[in-house]
């Protein structure tokens, strides 16, 4: 998959898993790729338009281009332009025909396929979590259970659950920070610490709308990509 802001590369392997080849070291989101694989291959005309490509439907600078290689070793390539009344204009690479494709499989094949986990470790390997915007909280486990501030053992234990499981509503985009996201004096870091002492921080940055959706943004350590959280949780989870 190739845009303008986006270069994503998956294999399948034998075992039918897909591993990230570029960007390399990421993990991949399995609900979105099969998303995306389904799309493909059920790949259908809203409409046709054309017979050929005119200026007008914007394959000079594509928006997109989608390439499959099946395991018969035969290739496909979509190629997307511009917006259309309902969805955009494509055409396959072999075929002159322009058609237009609906706007929600635009949706699967554009959002970039990164895993949208947002803690570090499983919740069994947590040893401290600490949470910091204006005052700090820090949660450390206790045997079997959780404790911190003045927050009850169920309380703590609660919240730990929350953060264990916290996931982004998108992939915003991949590659480094941009510098209106609000990362160079985050509003809040969140440090996730595994039973090793390994510490991870999610730096959580600017506040905007999404669509109708309030979020905030963030990025986690060791992953090059910006992530929307719903500012609903964020505001849930940070101390006040």
């Amino acid at each position: 998959i190739d845009g303008p802001e986006l270069h994503e590369r998956l294999t399948r392997s034998a075992d039918g898993s897909y591993v990230f080849t570029e960007p390399p070291g990421l993990r991949h989101d399995g609900s979105l790729v099969a998303d995306a694989v389904q799309s493909l291959g059920t790949l259908q005309a809203a409409r046709w338009i054309a017979t050929a490509e005119e200026p007008r439907h914007g394959f000079t600078t594509p928006r997109l281009r989608v390439t499959a290689r099946l395991g018969n070793g035969t290739t496909h390539e979509l190629v997307i332009g511009a917006p259309a009344e309902d969805g955009v204009f494509a055409r396959l690479a072999a075929d002159p025909a322009v058609f237009v494709l609906g706007a929600a499989t635009l949706a699967d094949l554009e959002t970039p396929l990164v895993d949208r986990a947002l803690c570090p470790f499983p919740r069994a390997e947590l040893s401290r979590i600490e949470l910091r915007q204006r005052r700090t909280l820090t949660l450390v486990r206790s045997g079997d259970g959780w404790q911190g501030g003045n927050l009850t053992p169920d309380k703590a234990a609660e919240l730990v659950e929350t953060l264990s499981a916290l996931r982004a509503e998108q992939a915003v985009h991949l590659g480094a920070a941009k510098p209106n996201e609000g990362f160079g004096k985050p509003s809040a870091v969140i440090t996730f610490t595994g039973a090793q002492g390994q510490a991870v921080r999610l730096d959580l940055g600017e506040r905007r709308s999404i669509g109708e959706q309030p979020v905030v943004l963030a990025r986690l350590e060791g992953v090059d990509a910006t992530f929307a959280l719903a500012a609903r949780t964020a505001e849930q989870l940070l101390p006040p």
